[in-house]
């Protein structure tokens, strides 16, 4: 679900050019969990697109 969430907080912010701190707070309510918990979604999926980004100098970097 995370990765739904993160996508659609996207394309709402790019749409409306809004802070998108309210969608949060109202999918958590829809999702039935915490902001914090959707907040958490969130951080999660820019964690793994930096990640898929910069694999190759992770893995330069655990060479070292």
């Amino acid at each position: 679900m995370n990765k739904y969430v993160a996508q659609l907080l996207e394309v709402i912010q790019k749409k409306t050019g809004c802070d998108t701190s309210g969608a949060v707070r109202w999918l958590a309510n829809q999702a039935g969990v915490s902001e914090r918990t959707a907040w958490y979604w969130k951080q999660q999926e820019k964690l793994r697109k930096a990640t898929e980004k910069n694999l190759g100098r992770i893995a330069e970097e655990l060479k070292k």
